[in-house]
C-alpha cells in the first residue's frame, strides 16, 4: 500500500519536474512550469521524503525511490544553474556601482511570500491604481508598475507582493490598471500610464513622494508599454525604466508569431494595435521601443528568462543591442534556467536576482538612498 503510494507521488513529482527542461505544453499547464523552475527546490524537499519514505524491501517502492531520486535532482537544477550564474549577474550588475549578491542558498528557503495586495485603490482621470505609500520616508523615489497579461488579462494587484516589498524599503509604488483588450487599441493603455504618473507627481506632497524621481517598472506585455512610454521626449523626470521578459518590437512579433501559437500572437497583437503591420504601421512603430528609442533616453534594466516559451528572449537581446548602438546606458541580464514570470517568488533563483537588480538600480537611478534598510 505504502509502496504504490510513493510511486504515484513520485511519478507525480517526475512528470512536474521535467518542466525544468521542456515547455509548457499548454496554457494551462504553463503555471507548473513557473512553479518547477522557481519554487523546485520546494518540490525538491518533497521528492527526498519519497525516497526515503518508500519501502526499499519492496520492488515497487524501489522503483518509487528511484523515480523520486530523479525527480530531486531535476528540480534543483535552476538553484544549481543560479548559484553557478551568480559571478556573471553580479558582474554585469556592477555597471550599475555597488549591488547586494544576487543568489543565496539560504534566502532560497525562506517560504515563499504570498502576493497579497495592500495598496489603497485609487483612480486618475478615470484609471485605476493601487498606491502603495513607501514607508517610514516622504518624498520618496515612485515606482509605476504596468501589469503583464497580453494586453488581454491581469490586473494591478499582479504580484504584489514586490510592491509591499518596494514599499518596506522606503519606495513609493503606483501599480496601474490600463483598459485591456478589446476594450480598448494602443495607444490608450501608454496614456492611462502617463495620466497615472501626471496625477500622482501633481499631488506629490500628498502621496508623499519625489516627482523629480518616478522609474517605470513593466512585466511581459506591461514592458512593452513601459518601454514605448520611457522612449518619448521631454521627460526628466523618468529616471530610468525596468522591463522584465518584455517584447519591444511589435512588427518582429508579428512577423515571427502564429496565428496557431500558445498566445494566438498575431491575433493579439491586430486587436492591440487595430491591424495588420501592413494596415498600421505607424501603430506598430509606436508601440515599439526598439524602434523609437532615443539617445537621450533614460537607463534600461532589462531582465529575460533563457527558456521563456511566452516572450522570445531575442526580444531582449535585440533591444539591448539597439540600446547599446544608440548610447543608452542600459543592463541586461540573462537567467539561463528561468522561463515567463521567474519573479514569481520573491525568494525563489529568479526572485533573488530582480531583487539584487532592482536594488542596484534604483541606487543608480535615483540616488544611493532610493532604498532603506526598513523590513
Amino acid at each position: 500500500m505504502l509502496a504504490g503510494f510513493c510511486l504515484l507521488i513520485a511519478l507525480a513529482l517526475l512528470a512536474l519536474s521535467t518542466l525544468v527542461f521542456r515547455p509548457a505544453p499548454t496554457m494551462g499547464t504553463f503555471p507548473l512550469a513557473v512553479g518547477a523552475t522557481e519554487l523546485g527546490h520546494w518540490f525538491a524537499l518533497a521528492a527526498l521524503a519519497v525516497a526515503l519514505a518508500a519501502p526499499k524491501s519492496d520492488p515497487v517502492g524501489m522503483a518509487a525511490a528511484g523515480l523520486a531520486g530523479i525527480a530531486f535532482a531535476f528540480f534543483l537544477v535552476p538553484a544549481v544553474r543560479a548559484a553557478r550564474n551568480a559571478w556573471r549577474l553580479q558582474a554585469a550588475l556592477r555597471a550599475l556601482g555597488e549591488a547586494p549578491p544576487v543568489f543565496s542558498w539560504r534566502r532560497l528557503f525562506c517560504w515563499p511570500e504570498r502576493h497579497r495586495p495592500e495598496g489603497k485603490r485609487m483612480v486618475a482621470d478615470g484609471v485605476g491604481f493601487d498606491f502603495y505609500r513607501a514607508r517610514g520616508r516622504s518624498a520618496a523615489p515612485l515606482v509605476v508598475v504596468v501589469h503583464g497579461g497580453g494586453w488581454m488579462a491581469g490586473a494591478a494587484d499582479e504580484l504584489a507582493g514586490w510592491n509591499r516589498w518596494l514599499a518596506a524599503r522606503g519606495v513609493a509604488v503606483a501599480a496601474v490598471e490600463y483598459t485591456l483588450v478589446p476594450g480598448a487599441v494602443w495607444p490608450r493603455q501608454r496614456d492611462e500610464v502617463r495620466a497615472v504618473i501626471a496625477h500622482v507627481r501633481a499631488e506629490a506632497a500628498v502621496f508623499g513622494v519625489d516627482p523629480s524621481r518616478v522609474v517605470l517598472l513593466g512585466r511581459s506585455a506591461g514592458g512593452q508599454i513601459a518601454s514605448a512610454l520611457a522612449a518619448l521626449p521631454g521627460q526628466p523626470w523618468l529616471r530610468g525604466c525596468v522591463c522584465l521578459y518584455a517584447p519591444f518590437d511589435l512588427e518582429f512579433a508579428y512577423t515571427h508569431g502564429r496565428e496557431d501559437d500558445v498566445l494566438r500572437s498575431r491575433w493579439l497583437l491586430r486587436s492591440y494595435l487595430g491591424g495588420t503591420p501592413e494596415e498600421v504601421p505607424a501603430a506598430y512603430r509606436e508601440a515599439s521601443a526598439y524602434a523609437e528609442v532615443r539617445a537621450d533616453a533614460p537607463p534600461f534594466l532589462l531582465l529575460h528568462g533563457g527558456r521563456d516559451e511566452l516572450v522570445w528572449r531575442v526580444q531582449t537581446e535585440r533591444f539591448a543591442a539597439r540600446l547599446a548602438e544608440r548610447g543608452v546606458e542600459h543592463v541586461f541580464l540573462e537567467l539561463p534556467w528561468a522561463t515567463h514570470a521567474f519573479d514569481y517568488n520573491l525568494h525563489g533563483p529568479g526572485g533573488q536576482v530582480f531583487a539584487a537588480a532592482i536594488t542596484a538600480f534604483l541606487a543608480r537611478t535615483c540616488g544611493t538612498d532610493a532604498m532603506s534598510a526598513a523590513g
